[in-house]
């Protein structure tokens, strides 16, 4: 018993010191092509990673599709500007949407609207997603592939969903984040999972 906990702990180990960047290697470089994106959103988490599925949160470059049952001259797509901010028509002020869920910012919506409207019926949805950086997972991993963040995700399932690691792998992994993370809330949660595992 004692004896397979400690190989699954070696084991979970040496997937986390596995590398995904900066290798080195002896002889010619691999070449990098391109591979289709992953949509992580969608994928389910292999052996359960992630203990807890949250709903998405708003940021830049977001798009969200609302309808105002009645009036159509409010419907249509709008995107969250750099701010973090969504302008409707009909509201003086911008709402915020940034670190929010759709259904929080209906309910703001809702609202405001009541202001001149008896009852609005408002519809709300996430159109296009375009806030969160891809991640690129490449090196000594079986099948190299870029992954869309849609929602906090463990290094292990990164690694596990391109296929592990290969034995040419030199126990190093490079991590770079090219963006800062929007919501602060969301960036400890995620590297105190990924410690954890």
């Amino acid at each position: 018993m004692k004896a397979t906990r400690v190989i699954l702990s070696f084991a979970a180990f040496s997937l986390l010191v596995a590398p995904v960047h900066g290798q080195q290697q002896q002889g010619p470089s691999p070449s990098i092509t391109a591979v289709p994106a992953i949509s992580i959103s969608e994928r389910p988490a292999p052996g359960n990673l992630l203990s807890a599925r949250r709903e998405y949160t708003l940021g830049p470059g977001d798009a969200v599709e609302l309808k105002v049952l009645g009036e159509p001259q409010m419907d249509g797509v709008y995107e969250v500007d750099g701010d973090g901010n969504l302008s409707l028509p009909f509201i003086e002020q911008p709402v915020v949407a940034q670190c929010r869920t759709v259904k929080a910012l209906r309910k703001e919506v809702m609202t405001e609207l009541a202001e001149f409207l008896r009852t609005p019926q408002v519809y709300m949805r996430v159109k296009e997603k375009g806030s969160r950086p891809a991640a690129v997972v490449y090196g000594a991993v079986r099948s190299p592939a870029k992954f869309e963040m849609h929602r906090p995700a463990k290094l292990l399932e990164l690694l596990s969903s391109s296929g592990g690691v290969t034995e040419q792998h030199n126990g190093t992994i490079q991590i770079t984040h090219t963006l800062p993370q929007f919501c602060p809330d969301e960036e400890p949660q995620v590297a105190t999972e990924a410690a954890a595992t």
